[in-house]
């Protein structure tokens, strides 16, 4: 649980009060989520790629683009 606290990847809600135990946890936390921008590769996939490839799916499911970049850029 520190670990995540340390990273930012969470945060405790101090008016929910603490567990009682040893180590003492607060009993809720808030996460964080991270904005990440996509912007270059919306824009690598508009106009970079060639124009025969459909990249309908990819500009609506931008981290399966990230994943699968290498080998549309090879197709491309």
């Amino acid at each position: 649980m520190l670990l995540y606290i340390e990273k930012g990847d969470i945060e405790p809600i101090i008016s929910s009060g603490i567990n009682g135990k040893t180590p003492a946890l607060y009993n809720r936390y808030w996460i964080i989520y991270k904005n990440i921008d996509n912007s270059k590769y919306e824009s690598e996939l508009l106009y970079k790629t060639h124009t025969s490839l459909k990249v309908d799916y990819y500009l609506k499911n931008l981290d399966k683009y990230v994943e699968d970049r290498e080998y549309i850029l090879k197709l491309s």
